[in-house]
């Protein structure tokens, strides 16, 4: 719909042309051109110029219009002050010619209008156009709480089409054409240089236009202004864990919805690495207490050989380093003056390489949020990952199992016995067997020994063994311990340093529960770590950890998570490791002496 009003008003513009000759139609063709070119490439120097924060996620397609018009009136009345008089043609050379130059009048015309409608804070379609594809359709999820289920409809990006700006153009492409032309004739040399070339702060205007549209409530702030982004960091991280950031059962491989799982990164195959840029936006760039904006609000705009490029954020980061995946449509909240940990797959040579002096951001770049915030970061040092705490101001979908669905007659109800004999014993189907009875760990959290290039406080560091993990140490112990490859106690302990403890919060102590595997599926017991239960006389503990060992000997392997600041949810299987024990790790309060008791279900 949207695309066939432009392409009729761009009729309307050559046949009025049409009717005026072919002389006033070449003027006013070279004219709208020249309107059209300093409208679009000026309309955000004049829009913070002159209006500042006024109307902000308007203002920018109100100026762009208004800079057109403007610009196109006063060349009109100057030329035609000149120039009062006209040439005449033959007729018909007249009349064709002064259509075709009047349909370029109209495209550039158009193409101004497509672009300024595209800065407006409307949703991603506009009258039925949409830049890039949407999905639409029903998912089933559960309501927390209650038994049944709700169909909710959503909408979403093709999230790998957006990124890799596979557009879908009008097919009257004017503000594809008007674009080009301007990042021509802005270029070093261009008829209209200013210095900072339009392709250098916007490679694909029209996708960043879209992503702005994106997610954001229509009655959100969709913009952010200059010196409302306060402070950016860069650093360096490697995440913990991948996860999908969406709720529980609208994004799984099982849900019949169109919506598929995030994937995740594969940072070493794809010869790319984690940057974490920590955002910090003042309290005006807010609605009320907190900041919506959604990954496709974010540009990392880096120049290379090629020109610049948009990149945009894979997903948010917590204090565990935990990456929870994002599409570019998936809202981010963070509270108003807080933090914000997003992650981009970025290439390595973009950051100095190890023995430098510091390690710093060598690329021209800048990030940008929300249309107007940006800061330059050529330059900016990348420092170590640190935990801002309290995971900044982020608010995270934590995913979450759905509650069994209640039935008329529950499944497995035992027969109701003949007089005069016992039912039957219930069937015990606990994943797991308890092998001894829980207790605290020796020494305030003695462990096996566990090889670090270095024993400092303060930073995360990957083990010694190759390949096996990494960990964070604080007071000569692991607060994380991450053994994601299977790998023996012997290798394990080779290293410049040793650490042998790990460590919860103050005044806590952590409770170790040897367990072993039970039934068919030797993994079954991770599938829901929240099944797991420990409490004593003083409350139920917090479950911040478990390891799973192939068997007794020295030459048997084990994993281990734990990760106090993000507890596991499941122990995913991991191949090459058939777990014969596992183990279970609680935090408690340093008084509470048990005893403790362990209790499955849902």
């Amino acid at each position: 719909m949207y695309p066939l009003l432009l392409l009729i008003l761009a009729g309307a513009i050559a046949y009025f042309h049409y009717t005026q000759g072919l002389f006033s139609a070449g003027v006013s063709m070279i004219l709208a051109i020249l309107s059209a070119l300093v409208a679009v490439g000026w309309a955000e120097a004049a829009t913070l110029g002159i209006m500042g924060g006024k109307y902000a996620d308007a203002s920018l397609g109100i100026m762009m219009v208004i800079l057109f018009g403007a610009t196109y009136l006063v060349l009109r009345v100057i030329f035609d002050r000149f120039v009062p008089g006209n040439l005449r043609f033959p007729v018909v050379a007249d009349r064709i010619g002064a259509g075709v130059l009047g349909f370029v009048t109209g495209l550039f015309t158009v193409g101004v209008i497509a672009i300024a409608t595209q800065t407006m804070p409307f949703g991603p379609s506009l009258w039925g156009y949409e830049r890039f594809p949407m999905k639409n359709d029903g998912v089933a999820v559960r309501v927390a709480g209650q038994n049944q289920m709700q169909d909710r409809k959503m909408d979403e990006v093709d999230g790998v089409r957006f990124v890799e700006d596979q557009q879908s153009g009008m097919f009257l492409p004017a503000d594809s054409l008007l674009l080009g032309a301007l990042k021509i004739v802005s270029r070093p040399g261009g008829s209209l240089e200013t210095g900072i070339p339009f392709a250098s702060l916007h490679p694909s205007y029209l996708q960043e236009l879209f992503g702005q549209r994106l997610a954001v409530e229509p009655g959100a702030m969709h913009t952010a202004m200059p010196g409302q982004l306060s402070s950016v960091n860069l650093l360096r991280a490697r995440p913990t864990e991948q996860s999908d950031y969406e709720e529980f059962n609208v994004r799984t491989a099982g849900n019949s919805s169109k919506f598929a799982p995030v994937k995740p990164v594969n940072f070493e195959s794809d010869k790319l690495m984690p940057l974490v840029v920590r955002l910090r936006l003042a309290a005006e760039a807010a609605d009320g207490a907190n900041v919506r904006m959604a990954p496709s609000d974010i540009r990392l705009v880096v120049a290379g050989d090629d020109g610049s490029k948009n990149l945009f954020p894979v997903g948010i980061m917590n204090d565990s380093q935990h990456l929870f995946l994002m599409k570019p449509d998936d809202r981010i909240m963070v509270a108003a003056t807080k933090t914000v940990d997003v992650v981009f797959a970025v290439d390595p040579g973009l950051i100095s390489k190890p023995g430098a002096a510091k390690t710093v951001f060598v690329a021209d770049a800048f990030i940008e949020v929300k249309r107007y915030a940006r800061k330059a970061l050529a330059g900016e040092k990348v420092t170590a990952f640190e935990p801002a705490g309290d995971n900044g101001g982020a608010f995270f979908k934590v995913p979450t199992a759905a509650p069994p669905m209640k039935t008329a007659t529950p499944p497995n109800t035992p027969a109701t016995p003949e007089p005069g004999k016992q039912p039957p014993a219930a069937e015990d189907k606990r994943p797991y067997r308890q092998v001894r009875p829980a207790g605290a760990l020796a020494n305030g959290g003695e462990i096996f020994p566990v090889g670090v290039p270095a024993a400092g406080d303060g930073n995360f560091v990957a083990l010694s063994a190759d390949g096996a993990g990494f960990g964070a140490i604080q007071n000569s112990a692991f607060r994380q311990l991450v053994i994601e490859q299977p790998k023996t106690q012997d290798e394990l302990k080779a290293g410049a340093a040793t650490i042998n403890h790990i460590s919860v919060g103050k005044d806590q102590k952590i409770i170790f529960v040897p367990l072993a595997p039970a039934g068919s599926d030797p993994w079954a017991w991770g599938v829901d770590l929240k099944n797991f239960k420990l409490t004593s006389g003083q409350g139920a503990a917090q479950l911040v950890g478990y390891s799973a060992v192939s068997g007794k000997g020295p030459g048997d392997k084990l994993v281990m998570r734990f990760t106090p600041d993000d507890p596991p949810k499941v122990a995913q299987p991991v191949t090459g490791l058939t777990p014969v024990d596992f183990a279970l790790f609680f935090a408690v309060s340093a008084s509470d002496n048990g005893p403790w008791e362990l209790t499955y279900g849902k």
